[in-house]
């Protein structure tokens, strides 16, 4: 019975062996499962991990395309707006061609209608010397005659003349005046000059208080100056002035300028430059006038300056009216009559 007991022990044993035996097969296949699914799980957990980092990713992209999509529909826009104003400037520039095509056309018109002038002007132009010689011929004629006409006219008007220029009161005779108007309260203090016209001139014979004057006051193409002694004071006599009639060939009164003044003296320095020999002097007494006469001063140029700019303004046009083939040079001498000395001022042996 004990060897049917262990026998059946044996036996027992034998298939609980074989139990734990199966047992730990089943163990080792259910951990090998339970493994695969791990690294199955962590596949998954990798996987999960990089389905949410693409999708971080997609949501990224998905903004960024939303962001392009906006800023390519502003584009859009933009462009729609260029377009339609690419239209209207293709329509500007339409009308521009077509503008700019009559324009050429009627260039084109203006081209052959200059053409034509052109070949005119040049047949004219073969003329043009034989013209120009011509008129050069007559304009060297013209200009002999206006000189001849104009030395003829000198020489009636007198080679040599007298002018006489009649200055303003200065300030020292002012203070004269006024004292002989203080001390003579009944006289009239009048100016002694007197510019008679021709319809004013006494023709009637002469007293003796004026026998002394010049026979020239009673020639008609003279002008005339009238002087009257001043006032003196004859112990209550009456009183008796006497008066002088002298004639000249012009008469500058007070309130003649230098402008009248050279009216008168110009047509001489035109006979200088026409080639006569020409004189002009001024002679008086210390304080009368001459320096102011001859030169004046910036407001009121005298004879030598408008002269030396008359010689030059001749000059110039000679030298151009000659295309340079001709040319004029002017010559300076300054004199001075000291004590009837003459003394040349623009020699270098001058002291």
């Amino acid at each position: 019975e004990a060897e049917q007991e262990l026998a059946s022990l044996k036996v027992k044993h034998a298939a609980v062996e074989k139990s734990i035996s199966s047992e730990k097969k089943q163990s080792a296949l259910r951990l090998e499962e339970f493994e695969a699914m791990r690294r199955e799980l962590e596949l998954a957990k990798r996987q999960i991990s990089d389905l949410e980092r693409n999708t971080n990713e997609s949501t990224q992209v998905i903004a960024s395309l939303q962001q392009e999509k906006s800023e390519a529909s502003k584009k859009l826009i933009a462009l729609k707006k260029s377009y339609d104003e690419s239209k209207d400037e293709a329509k500007l520039v339409k009308e521009a061609n077509a503008a700019l095509e009559d324009q050429r056309n009627r260039l084109e018109s203006n081209m052959s209608m200059l053409q034509d002038d052109k070949a005119g002007l040049a047949k004219r132009l073969e003329t043009f010397d034989e013209r120009e010689s011509e008129l050069l011929r007559k304009l060297t004629v013209m200009e002999e005659k206006r000189r001849c006409l104009h030395n003829r006219v000198m020489q009636l008007a007198g080679n040599i003349r007298v002018f006489v220029r009649v200055r303003p009161v200065i300030t020292a005779e002012q203070h004269v005046i006024e004292g002989r108007k203080r001390k003579h309260e009944h006289q009239d203090e009048e100016s002694p000059f007197n510019f008679p016209g021709v319809c004013d001139r006494d023709l009637s014979p002469r007293s003796t208080a004026s026998s002394s004057s010049s026979s020239s006051a009673d020639d008609m193409t003279k002008n005339v100056l009238e002087l009257t002694e001043p006032y003196k004071d004859r112990g209550g006599l009456s009183a008796r002035r006497k008066k002088w009639r002298f004639g000249f060939d012009g008469v500058f009164a007070q309130n003649h300028g230098q402008e009248d003044v050279w009216e008168g003296t110009e047509p001489l320095v035109q006979s200088a430059i026409d080639g006569h020999n020409v004189c002009l002097f001024a002679y008086g007494q210390t304080g009368s006038g001459k320096s102011f006469t001859m030169i004046g001063d910036d407001q009121n140029e005298g004879i030598i300056y408008r002269a030396v700019r008359k010689l030059f303004a001749a000059k110039q046009d000679i030298e151009i009216e000659s295309s340079a083939s001709s040319t004029v040079e002017i010559s300076v001498e300054m004199l001075e009559i000291y004590n009837e000395k003459l003394r040349d001022l623009l020699s270098k042996d001058m002291d």
